[in-house]
């Protein structure tokens, strides 16, 4: 047993080299949301509008949440099919928890030092869309429970999830509609194929109808002929016996 847990352990290598790889990027793209964040924040300071930056942060968040979810759920793969030792299973669940620790700082940092209600508008934003213009006095927009206690970068992410569900959806809706043309464009193949057998079995009716009514009148012929010659043999010898009486004497 030993040695087969050896040789699991030795053929997903390469796939863990590739989970460190894949740590790596996202640590790297941590830094550079760290990096982004304090670019808004001196822009902020500046007084400009940080509009553009903020959106970019949060896209960015939301993206880090799925890579982390990524993370887990490959290192949790490999623990559950011990293609890992239990040590480095340990280490790297360490590994991604300062990550998801590390994002959790960065949201905080994010919504803290963004300007006054743009962090509201930015959840708002996110649950219900963006402020379109509107007449009267209508009820204000309820947050569900399933959506409260989430953060920004957790609602984005979870937003970016469902649409990316949708476009599965239409994806294989799509397949199913191509499916669908294959075999319409299938059947009128059919269709038309099984058209040119019948004409071709109708010209080939016509053809030995046509054969049939000439034989036909060719027996017709050759029976007409047998009656007329007939005919004349009963003619012959009625000539020859009237002859041989003729020429008998009395």
């Amino acid at each position: 047993m030993s040695s087969g847990y050896n040789d699991n352990i030795s053929m997903s290598n390469t796939k863990m080299d590739s989970w460190l790889l894949d740590h790596d990027n996202v640590t790297h793209a941590a830094d550079e949301i760290m990096a982004d964040i304090n670019e808004r924040n001196k822009v902020v300071r500046q007084g400009t509008n940080a509009a553009t930056l903020n959106s970019g942060i949060r896209r960015k968040l939301g993206q880090l949440t799925t890579s982390i979810a990524s993370l887990e759920q490959a290192l949790d793969r490999a623990g559950r099919q011990y293609t890992i030792t239990d040590k480095e299973l340990s280490r790297r669940q360490g590994l991604t928890s300062a990550l998801r620790s590390r994002r959790d700082q960065l949201n905080s940092m994010f919504n803290k030092n963004m300007e006054p209600g743009q962090a509201e508008a930015s959840r708002d934003t996110l649950l219900y869309g963006a402020p379109g213009r509107a007449f009267g006095q209508g009820a204000a927009p309820v947050e569900r429970e399933d959506t409260q206690g989430l953060d920004n970068a957790t609602l984005l992410s979870r937003q970016q999830q469902i649409m990316q569900d949708q476009d599965r959806g239409l994806d294989a809706l799509q397949a199913a509609i191509a499916r669908q043309k294959h075999i319409g464009v299938a059947i009128g193949d059919e269709v038309d194929s099984q058209n040119q057998l019948l004409d071709d079995l109708e010209d080939g009716m016509d053809h030995t109808h046509g054969k049939l009514r000439q034989e036909t009148l060719h027996v017709m012929t050759i029976t007409e002929k047998a009656k007329t010659g007939g005919m004349l043999c009963i003619i012959c010898l009625l000539i020859i016996a009237i002859i041989v009486v003729a020429a008998v004497p009395n």
